[in-house]
């Protein structure tokens, strides 16, 4: 059993900002499966890719992009938020490399 509220939110928030980091005219796709004894959901652009090692840092409280930064559109809680839900679902968040996508975010609760 999972809080629907709040995964909701989760793949809002990983949507969105899918949405904001594809550039004009680019590709945001969303795709769920099970393998394993996990459900999982990427969410994945073709926006610019997020360097290896900028990609745990995502996660922490705060943490901006370079468009909010700029325009000041969050707070940087968002990625911080998602984390937290997944892993009080006994799950976890990560950006992985996908091929053919330049961003790819991963949510994988169990089953």
């Amino acid at each position: 059993m999972g809080d629907a509220g709040l995964l909701i939110r989760v793949v809002e928030n990983l949507a969105t900002n899918a949405l904001r980091y594809a550039p004009s005219g680019g590709r945001v796709r969303l795709e769920a499966g099970e393998t394993e004894g996990l459900q999982w959901l990427a969410v994945r652009n073709d926006g610019i890719a997020i360097p290896p090692e900028a990609r745990e840092s995502l996660f922490d409280k705060y943490t901006q992009g370079s468009r909010e930064k700029e325009g000041r559109r969050g707070y940087g809680l968002g990625l911080y938020f998602s984390r937290l839900a997944a892993e009080a679902h006994g799950g976890r968040l990560a950006v992985e490399d996908a091929d053919g996508w330049s961003t790819s975010f991963v949510l994988r609760l169990p089953r």
